[in-house]
């Protein structure tokens, strides 16, 4: 039986906990309603002061007093109820859905927690160092970048700019004029900023008002690495950043909003296993990629008996006619073995393979096929020179990897002749019995979706299409299934944006609240089977801080400015998982504060403990959002219930007692008690009411008492707490 509130939303139930009457008056709010099936919206009419305006399908914008929120939710008529001023997305929004808020201001916890004494780091690009919002809480002049490194040279893994002084960095513009993504990415992760600014949120506009766009760990310090995008470069930055973080003797913790989905999936690839080592010196958080939406994986397992030639065969769908560059498709086998493989040229007209070439094991060397218009070290092809341009080609090279995996490397830039059009290319694949072989396709920057696919029909000639499995589940960027690894997804907080105006936007592909983001990446370790990603954080629509020496960002997208330093401090919008994985690393920096000493394997097993899990039926959403959505309050309570008992024994501390305010009373937890009893007195000396239970935490209804104020008296193993509390 659903329990009062059980679908209402976090700001609603959180906008109940704290109802109350201004006299005789009930602040009401507006709610965006969704009817279970076989309810309209006269059904909501449960109350007098109940009333709706718009429906639209199976919602409905109601008004509710703030009293009667719970009421409504309980209602059979209601399957999910927010609070509609909360739609829109904003950092506040972002934090408040992960128990960010409560955390920060120490609500019910021994004390406020905002990643002092922690170091906050990255390896990305686009950074605007001297943005205001990197600066300390209050003193916009004082910068909280300890450290930055600039890897500009292609040839050398040696930062060309290395800034550690408050001068050095100063000194500083940007590493990329043309980027600003980390600038967005820190801003999530440690961007403080809340002092004046002009804002656009839930579809205003406000002038000379708090700047609501701040990031989850405010106070930690904060170190960057950026410039070449490759694993040399990524390893040293990263390196660079932690041995920083060690000589200041500071836990670190480190967002990685990069990668491919190149790569074997299994951790082997050498920047996965440095990674790997690094992340038994700091937490490394990584995020799960954006390719989630697409069919860029492929399985075949099963095999066949090479006598009796049945060949597995998938296509290829991409910008068949604007390529302008090349695409990359990794196939690996599980182990060494080689699989015999073709790449063929079909005709859907007839459904016969018109060219066929076979891809042998070329250790290393390549294989070209080119148009006319290439020059002789490509093959040429009469069939091919049908099929596509003159300026077309693909490239093979196959050989058994290091990581004692066969693999056949693909890059192909193909434009189809228009006359042509019934020619496509794919690929054909024979293999031994129960034989596993993966593949993976990457997208070049500002190009069409690459995709596997397979044709219809049974009727063909030489291929069998339904032999191949095409999927979005393998979708993951490679780095994420290294081991010592955080991997992120990314959840829906809000589909919307304000800009300064006061205009509202929402993403084309954006999904519903608290669902899963249709672009989140998800997949597993092909070796260990392992599901990822491990945990998701809000990823659509972020607000944060962006780079104001980026050239090309447009004023007309801004979603917040300040003139701050005696220059102009932006904010805008960004998607993806980019924006989950900071998140993220903000509320393990969070943690960190707690309790230093946290390895990559207690933050694993705290987010397993502790985040908002999956209830749907859906396998692949099941895996997509891996233990759930993040929670940073549950998950600093159990870090300090985790803290205290290790020390092995209950210390007489009010310091020790959470307190957190439910929707009907609170929450108490002593950690490491192993019994706890509460007590609530009147003003009068009387008890009113009282509740034990035998662990360490225990709920304490109050919303039955009559308003006043209480006394709260808690006590656990010669623990004892009081409080005053307001019943209204």
């Amino acid at each position: 039986m659903m329990e009062a509130g059980e679908n209402m939303s976090y700001s609603a139930k959180a906008l109940s906990a704290v109802s109350g009457s201004c006299g005789n008056v009930v602040p009401e709010v507006s709610v965006i309603v969704t009817l279970n099936q076989g309810y309209d919206a006269e059904d909501l009419l449960i109350a007098p002061d109940i009333s709706y305006s718009t429906v639209i399908d199976n919602m409905v914008i109601a008004t509710v007093p703030v009293d009667k929120l719970e009421l409504l939710a309980s209602s059979e008529a209601v399957a999910n109820l927010t609070v509609g001023r909360k739609r829109d997305f904003n950092m506040t929004f972002a934090r408040s859905t992960a128990g960010v808020n409560i955390v920060q201001s120490g609500t019910g916890l021994p004390r406020a927690f905002t990643g002092k004494g922690v170091v906050i780091s990255m390896y990305d690009g686009g950074f605007d160092p001297n943005h205001v919002n990197f600066a300390e809480s209050g003193k916009p002049s004082s910068s909280r970048v300890r450290a930055m490194y600039v890897y500009g040279n292609s040839g050398s893994t040696e930062p060309t700019v290395s800034a550690s002084t408050r001068e050095e960095i100063k000194k500083i513009t940007t590493d990329d004029t043309k980027e600003t993504h980390g600038t967005h990415v820190a801003g999530i992760a440690a961007g403080s900023f809340r002092g004046t600014s002009d804002y656009g949120m839930n579809g205003q506009s406000y002038k000379n008002s708090n700047m609501p766009y701040y990031g989850v760990a405010t106070d930690a310090d904060i170190v960057l690495a950026a410039g070449q995008l490759t694993d040399t470069h990524i390893l040293a930055g990263v390196t660079k950043c932690i041995e920083y973080a060690e000589s200041v003797k500071k836990p670190v913790v480190v967002n990685l909003s990069l990668g491919s989905i190149i790569g074997p999936h299994d951790g082997s690839s050498a920047l996965s296993q440095g990674l790997a080592k690094l992340g038994s010196r700091a937490i490394i958080c990584v995020a799960s990629g954006n390719d989630g939406q697409y069919k860029k994986a492929m399985t075949l397992e099963g095999g066949t008996d090479d006598s009796e030639l049945v060949n597995s065969a998938v296509g290829l769908s991409y910008g068949t006619s604007t390529v302008t560059k090349p695409y990359t498709i990794n196939f690996w086998s599980r182990d060494r073995s080689v699989f015999v493989m073709d790449f063929v040229i079909y005709n859907t007209a007839t459904k016969e393979v018109e060219y066929s070439l076979n891809i042998p094991n070329t250790k290393g060397r390549g294989i070209a096929i080119g148009g006319t218009g290439l020059g002789s070290a490509y093959t040429k092809d009469e069939v091919f020179s049908k099929a596509f341009s003159a300026t077309s080609y693909i490239e093979f090279y196959s050989e058994v990897e290091s990581n004692n995996r066969y693999c056949v490397a693909v890059e192909f830039l193909l434009n189809n002749n228009a006359t042509n059009s019934t020619l496509k290319p794919g690929f054909r694949f024979t293999r031994k019995e129960g034989q596993v072989i993966y593949g993976y396709i990457d997208t070049p920057t500002g190009q069409s979706a690459g995709q596997f696919k397979l044709e219809t029909g049974s009727d063909w000639n030489g291929l069998q299409w339904d032999a191949a499995a095409v999927n979005n589940n393998g979708t993951l960027n490679d780095l994420a299934t290294g081991d010592n690894i955080l991997a992120v997804g990314a959840y829906t907080s809000s589909p919307n944006f304000t800009v300064t105006a006061g205009s509202n936007y929402s993403y084309r592909d954006a999904t519903a609240v608290n669902e899963i983001c249709s672009f989140s990446s998800y997949g597993h370790n092909t070796v260990t089977g392992e599901a990822l990603p491990h945990v998701t954080a809000p990823g659509s629509a972020i607000v944060s801080s962006i780079n104001e020496h980026k050239t090309s960002y447009s004023t007309n997208a801004v979603s917040g400015n300040t003139r701050q330093n005696e220059r102009d401090n932006r904010w805008g919008s960004m998607q993806g998982t980019s924006m989950a994985a900071p998140f993220v690393t903000g509320v393990v920096g969070l943690w960190l504060e707690a309790d230093p000493s946290l390895t990559i394997d207690d933050v694993k097993d705290i987010v397993k403990t502790t985040s908002v899990p999956y209830t749907g039926t859906d396998a692949d959403k099941l895996v997509q959002s891996g233990a759930g959505r993040i929670d940073a309050l549950a998950g600093i309570k159990e870090v300090l219930a985790r803290r205290a008992a290790s020390i092995g024994t209950v210390v007489a501390d009010e310091m020790q007692w959470l307190v957190i305010p439910t929707s009907d009373g609170y929450e108490l937890a002593a950690p490491g008690a192993e019994g706890i009893e509460a007590y609530v007195y009147d003003m009068q000396g009387r008890c009113v009411t009282s509740v034990s239970a035998p662990g360490s935490e225990v709920s304490v209804a109050t919303s039955g008492l009559m308003p006043g104020v209480y006394v709260l008296r808690a006590q656990a193993a010669g623990m004892v707490h009081t409080t005053k509390v307001v019943v209204r």
